[in-house]
């Protein structure tokens, strides 16, 4: 879809009763390893991609998702020496740059707070992490019984 298009379609996306979902956003710079854009850190970080097709290259988080293609996906970044271009990330090699917003590229949506560029403490993460495992093994232990 046009970047026109993807804005409209993730801006009234509604899924499992959730609204409010938007195009990723970027950080302006053309290149490869932009894990400041939320598309960067989702195929670096979370997805483990990294220089070739992230269908061919990828960690167990991909998994979790369906429908990835190795192509472009519009970012919801306008570019700001020209309006009429916006930025795009390759999910076929990790590479960041520019498109006119008529090209016909791939849409992902994102929600707040579930695509982040940050690190999470490690504190929080260690919280969570064994929080998660106690209730596993406690749901494991009600099964056996």
């Amino acid at each position: 879809m046009t970047w026109w298009g993807a804005q409209a379609w993730a801006n009234q996306l509604t899924l499992g009763g959730l609204a409010g979902w938007t195009l990723p956003t970027t950080v302006p710079a053309v290149g490869y390893n932009q894990t400041g854009s939320q598309l960067g850190n989702l195929f670096y970080n979370q997805l483990g991609g990294g220089g070739t097709s992230i269908t061919t290259n990828h960690n167990n988080n991909y998994n979790l998702f369906s429908n990835v293609q190795d192509f472009l996906y519009w970012s919801s970044t306008e570019w700001a020496p020209n309006t009429d271009g916006a930025w795009h990330f390759s999910t076929y090699q990790g590479y960041q740059e520019v498109s006119g917003k008529s090209s016909e590229l791939y849409a992902w949506a994102v929600h707040a707070g579930d695509v982040s560029t940050t690190a999470v403490p490690l504190p929080t993460a260690y919280w969570l992490f064994t929080s998660g495992l106690i209730g596993l093994l406690s749901l494991n232990r009600k099964k056996k019984h």
